[in-house]
């Protein structure tokens, strides 16, 4: 499962990075943020 990842910048604003794998390691001033689960009709 892909995870969405955020970085706030030097302001305090947050910017949508991407989805990266699990694996993936944080760099300095990233978050992993949960998604909602949007449910497709």
């Amino acid at each position: 499962m892909a995870r969405a990842v955020y970085r706030k910048n030097k302001d305090g604003k947050v910017t949508y990075v991407g989805h990266v794998p699990p694996e993936y390691q944080l760099k300095d001033n990233e978050f992993f943020q949960k998604l909602p689960n949007k449910k497709h009709d």
